[in-house]
């Protein structure tokens, strides 16, 4: 009986290690789309600084005009 018991606990615990990993495996995918797109984002605001005609800007720096 203690035997049957044992075998029920590791198939939950197999279970929810599974369950685990498949979360794992899931956000893996998700962070590395973010991170291709991030990679684009950058490169896009890369290309727009570049067009802006005079002296280079920070936009990320300037404060908006209500301040």
């Amino acid at each position: 009986m203690q035997i049957a018991n044992l075998e029920t606990a590791v198939a939950h615990q197999q279970h929810a290690y599974d369950g685990l990993n498949q979360v794992v495996v899931e956000q893996a995918k998700a962070i590395e789309l973010l991170q291709r797109k991030l990679a684009k984002l950058e490169s896009t605001i890369g290309e727009l600084r570049s067009q802006l005609p005079g002296e280079e800007r920070d936009l990320v720096d300037e404060k908006p005009p209500h301040y």
